[in-house]
């Protein structure tokens, strides 16, 4: 209503009518838990066509993950086969894969060698898709991909310390690279 008073739309107070022929489009994320009983609403209500990830488009699947030997493509192409081979009957939804800008740019080295390495593009990508993975993907089932704490080096805790170690020290040999 105030939004219409202030683009000067005259209306009657209460009667705001929607003409048969607006369309709206709209993205909706099918893995957001906080807004499923909407998402329901919407699927009753309106008609939808289902958006696959295309990498034809994304200019920085190429780009290195930064203190890895994987680009992006790889990374997500690796966690997205993971999902389709073990989705022991449903544990893991499909909708959980990663998608070609699950990222953005500034988590990624700009770079098809990976050499530039960035302890801050590291944090973000840690913070976001790690987070993801970690927090929503393996919600249930954290050794989905991850090892239990005091299990083997590659635990959620020991990936969150990476950026911190690095920013601290110049010597990265303790890096995984794998």
């Amino acid at each position: 209503v105030v939004y219409f008073r202030e683009q000067g739309v005259t209306f009657d107070e209460g009667n705001i009518i929607i003409p048969r022929n607006l369309t709206l489009l709209a993205t909706m994320n099918t893995s957001d838990q906080n807004v499923f009983p909407l998402d329901n609403a919407f699927k009753r209500r309106w008609t939808r066509k289902r958006v696959v990830s295309n990498w034809d488009n994304c200019d920085f699947k190429d780009w290195y993950i930064p203190y890895t030997g994987w680009t992006w493509q790889y990374f997500a192409d690796s966690i997205n086969q993971k999902i389709n081979d073990d989705n022991d009957g449903g544990a893991v939804l499909e909708d959980k894969k990663l998608g070609a800008f699950f990222v953005n740019k500034g988590m990624s080295d700009e770079s098809k060698e990976p050499n530039e390495n960035s302890s801050d593009k590291l944090r973000l990508f840690i913070e976001n898709v790690i987070d993801y993975l970690y927090s929503d993907v393996c919600k249930f089932n954290k050794s989905y991909l991850f090892r239990d704490e005091g299990v083997g080096p590659v635990t959620f805790d020991k990936i969150c310390e990476i950026p911190e170690h690095i920013a601290g020290s110049n010597d990265d040999t303790n890096i995984p690279k794998d």
